[in-house]
């Protein structure tokens, strides 16, 4: 399999709904949820409802679950490194850090992948095709100034 393939592959498994037991489960405080997300448009969609206690439930000084799910569950170091990188501040603020960062992340990976790069090595073939049409060209140079 080439890195292309698995780069495109990888955007769709980062893309996928998990299975409902590693779902993230949205608390407003322990054993308080509010909802549930299996991938992260879902989310990145329940965090820009989401009330600001169940943020900072999750999101406080001493963790970030956003970080966690994201990095072990769907498996997207970059955006595990982004959440952690947050600074926790006013929680309206992280509120809106960690929505923008989960909708760029989306829109990154949803992006549609550049076309396949052609093969950089020619073939013996279209070496020797080239090497003809060089030598056939500088011969009708040369005929052209002898005749001048």
């Amino acid at each position: 399999m080439s890195i292309f393939s698995n780069l495109i592959m990888k955007k769709n498994e980062l893309l996928r709904k998990v299975e409902e037991e590693k779902a993230f489960w949205i608390n407003k405080a322990e054993w308080q949820p509010i909802g549930s997300a299996r991938s992260l448009e879902e989310l990145a969609s329940h965090l820009k409802k989401a009330p600001l206690e169940a943020i900072a439930h999750h999101f406080n000084e001493q963790k970030n679950d956003f970080a966690v799910w994201v990095g072990e569950v769907i498996g997207d170091e970059i955006l595990a490194k982004k959440l952690k990188s947050i600074e926790i501040t006013e929680p309206e603020k992280a509120k809106k850090l960690l929505i923008r960062a989960f909708e760029n992340r989306i829109r990154q990976l949803k992006r549609k992948p550049i076309k396949k790069p052609k093969r950089l090595e020619k073939t013996k073939r279209t070496k020797k095709k080239a090497t003809k049409t060089k030598k056939k060209k500088a011969a009708r140079k040369t005929t052209k100034r002898k005749k001048k």
